[in-house]
């Protein structure tokens, strides 16, 4: 049994960049499950339900957690030829071949219509605050990479040391969001992923991705 971790998608400082379309490429996988349903329908928990039968049974496992929340999945991968994955916003995923590659599981008999109707004004609300606050920290992530820039050019003199600890923390950030590229000994293709990832709670590292790296590319 392999684990893997790592992230199909990360927040940089030129905003979200992500590898979705390449991670779960058809032309790699024999079958994609798209699953489908609003927040809170059970989609991260279905994908670590399956992801540790396979692993009870031996398989390669790897696991793409979420940009916005780690704790989530955005899709899992078994033997490097099934997937199953999350195709809601904001990486909206529809079958190219139903049935006969990939195909829909819907969750949303799940939710609960009568307390999200209750709770709309609230949702609305929230939901309407977090678009500016992603952007907020977009700008301010490539505050710093401005910043830096400066400072690695010595266009200024950093008597304080403040400067060498916003490189410091922008050498870190560039390390988890660098593009790792990795052939696949069985397709020999290239997936783009990253091995690490800023999240609210700060930088997180998931990858075993290293481990199965020959060469990597910033």
């Amino acid at each position: 049994m392999t684990l893997k971790h790592s992230f199909p998608g990360s927040n940089t400082y030129k905003g979200f960049v992500g590898f979705f379309d390449d991670v779960f490429d058809l032309d790699s996988l024999e079958r994609l499950f798209i699953l489908k349903g609003g927040p809170g329908v059970g989609k991260s928990t279905l994908m670590k339900k399956v992801g540790k039968l396979a692993e009870a049974q031996g398989d390669t496992v790897e696991y793409f957690h979420c940009s916005s929340d780690p704790a989530s999945l955005d899709g899992i991968k078994i033997n490097s030829r099934i997937a199953v994955i999350d195709g809601t916003a904001p990486h909206i995923v529809d079958p190219k071949f139903p049935g006969a590659a990939d195909e829909i599981i819907p969750l949303g008999d799940g939710l609960d219509h009568h307390v999200l109707s209750v709770a709309r004004p609230k949702i609305m609300e929230i939901t309407a605050r977090m678009k500016p606050k992603f952007t907020a920290a977009h700008h301010m992530v490539a505050a710093a990479e401005s910043v830096r820039n400066a400072y690695a050019s010595e266009l200024v003199v950093d008597k304080t040391g403040v400067f060498k600890a916003i490189n410091s923390f922008v050498e870190k950030r560039r390390a988890c969001h660098a593009k790792h590229l990795h052939e696949c000994s069985h397709a020999r293709r290239r997936n783009h992923l990253c091995q690490g990832h800023i999240v609210p709670e700060g930088l997180v590292h998931r990858g075993t991705l290293g481990l199965r790296c020959n060469r990597y590319f910033k």
